[in-house]
């Protein structure tokens, strides 16, 4: 470059896809389009604007770090701090795994399957007999109405990482719900606590967990999320809690139990992307010898911590659908578990219900 020529923003974009591209970096324009739109606070639609624009040496300087960072495998979205899940932005960085397109199959299904849950108790709704209720009287749990008259609908997100399950899950259910998430790192459950604020608008009680808060909305993407009508009845109705698997649910009942466990077979973590193996929790992602180490430990326990005719949802990896649903039928307590494929036509859902008694079918 000659002497006195300032570099302009569409030059140094440049120089950043050569030497992503370089690297090996597959995304090399993309990412580095996203990583200056990072640094400068330009939104993707009006980078085009800033092209002619003479870029000073602390923004060079700075945006030269930040190529680095990804040159050396480190994912993009710990470098800007975010990353978008249901139409959400979640807070992430390398406390937790990244949340996977894939794993939105999970979300809408359970979103599916939770309208199936009636939680009116009014004049007309079935009892337990299958005859109408008279006005004020408790409406049992049946298979038509899972519920019966209590509410809100009872939630657990197992291995919860940033809590994009649950926290979609409260943020986009169309019913109140209360949703309990729990991770073995206590690193994790600050980042979903610090995602519950932002998308919910909930503040931390130091006895039961997130309650109501009474700050103004703010321009942030929980507000922009209320604004859509998104999570007004169930903001604050989430709960945190530090264990093991289904360890510190002892005792405890839910309507739905939701799951994306660590699954990949530890013969496999060698050859995954730099990006994964080198900077993603492995605790988050390393399920045994066979990969299938924490279906054996929860589904045995399920029966327990589920409602009759509760859903439990598992996410699993594209060849273990069948050994999943077969631990389910082992147990006698659900019914046949169904398989789901993602939009790559691979095998991603396992889920089932608890049986019914005979006396509420």
């Amino acid at each position: 470059m000659r002497k006195g020529h300032a570099m302009t923003a569409r030059e140094l974009i440049n120089r950043g896809t050569q030497e992503l591209a370089g690297r090996g970096v597959a995304d090399a324009e993309t990412d580095s389009r996203l990583l200056f739109c990072h640094l400068t606070g330009v939104s993707r639609s009006r980078l085009f604007m800033e092209y002619p624009r003479k870029m000073t040496d602390t923004e060079i300087a700075a945006y030269k770090a930040l190529i680095r960072r990804r040159g050396t495998g480190e994912p993009l979205q710990y470098i800007v701090g975010e990353t978008e899940f249901m139409g959400l932005l979640f807070r992430v960085d390398s406390r937790v795994l990244i949340p996977r397109p894939e794993t939105e199959l999970l979300v809408e299904k359970a979103l599916e399957l939770l309208k199936g849950f009636s939680t009116k108790s009014e004049q007309g709704s079935p009892s337990a007999s299958g005859e109408p209720a008279t006005a004020g009287e408790p409406v049992a749990a049946t298979r038509q109405n899972p519920l019966g008259s209590r509410q809100p609908v009872r939630i657990l997100d197992c291995c919860c990482g940033s809590g994009a399950i649950g926290l979609s899950v409260a943020a986009l259910a169309e019913m109140p719900v209360r949703v309990i998430c729990t991770d073995i790192s206590s690193d994790a459950l600050d980042v979903a606590r610090e995602n519950a604020r932002n998308l919910l608008g909930a503040v931390m009680s130091r006895t039961e967990g997130f309650v109501e808060s009474d700050e103004p909305e703010s321009d942030g993407s929980s507000g922009a999320s209320r604004r859509r009508g998104w999570g007004d009845k169930n903001r604050g109705k989430v709960e945190f809690l530090w264990g093991s698997f289904l360890e510190p649910v002892a005792g405890k009942r839910f309507d739905m139990i939701l799951c994306n466990p660590p699954y990949i077979c530890d013969e496999v973590i060698p050859t995954l992307q730099k990006e994964v193996r080198e900077h993603e929790p492995m605790i988050a992602l390393t399920g045994g010898a066979d990969g299938l180490e924490p279906y054996r430990e929860m589904i045995p326990q399920l029966a327990r911590h589920l409602t009759a005719g509760g859903i439990a949802m598992f996410e699993i990896g594209h060849d273990q659908g069948e050994a999943v649903a077969n631990m389910f039928t082992e147990t006698g307590e659900f019914e046949p578990a169904q398989v789901m494929r993602d939009l790559a036509g691979r095998n991603r859902i396992v889920w089932t219900r608890r049986r019914y008694p005979q006396s509420a079918v």
